[in-house]
């Protein structure tokens, strides 16, 4: 009876991981957590700051017919024949205006995300040889969007 009692008790032995095992997942996976948070952070704020690029495709086309017609950069909205800058205003981007800082024709986008703050600049200054445009995305000197949040196509 004894060796079938043993027997018995082999045949009903739990499988399943040990709570070392558990320990050992749960600490690879806050590592992980840990390394990729802040990265994913970075990239969708990227993301929501390159909606004003986007939105600035329209403010572009219409400081570059402004030029055409003028032959001078426009310095506001009403020269490049845009509305108020609120009239741009979309999730990320609260206004978009036409100015003469850093030079004529740059267009202003002011972005507001939260890990970045308020009343953060993104800029587009526009240059030109001959017929050809040529844009420049970059943070504005002051209020200026920082370096690591600007879309690849700014960097």
């Amino acid at each position: 009876m004894k060796g079938q009692g043993m027997k018995g008790m082999t045949q009903n032995r739990l499988h399943g991981f040990t709570i070392v095992e558990l320990m050992v997942v749960l600490a690879i996976v806050s590592i992980l957590a840990v390394v990729a948070l802040p990265a994913y952070v970075n990239y969708s704020t990227r993301a929501q700051v390159a909606e004003g690029v986007g939105i600035a495709s329209g403010a572009k086309t219409a400081v570059m017919d402004a030029y055409l017609s003028t032959d001078a950069f426009p310095v506001t909205n009403a020269e490049a024949g845009l509305g108020v800058p609120t009239d741009y205003a979309r999730q990320w981007v609260t206004g978009l205006t036409i100015g003469a800082v850093p030079s004529a024709g740059t267009i202003t986008m002011e972005i507001n995300i939260s890990q970045l703050g308020t009343n953060n600049l993104l800029q587009l200054v526009p240059s030109t040889n001959g017929a050809s445009f040529e844009w420049v995305c970059q943070a504005a000197a002051v209020n200026g969007i920082e370096n690591h949040f600007l879309p690849s196509s700014c960097r």
